[in-house]
């Protein structure tokens, strides 16, 4: 089981590859810190929720 995920954003959109997620995941995250970096990307860490 995954407690929480710390994710990565970077201003770019790329086609294809591997997602994230499987099709049809429903999950409910709590989102516990953000921070902006002078490159444009953003940091998310999230706790996951019942």
């Amino acid at each position: 089981m995954v407690d929480e995920y710390h994710l990565f954003v970077g201003p770019a959109v790329l086609g294809g590859g591997k997602p994230f997620l499987p099709d049809g995941a429903r999950l409910h995250f709590e989102l516990l810190d953000e921070r902006r970096l002078t490159s444009g990307v953003v940091y998310l860490r999230y706790r996951t929720q019942p």
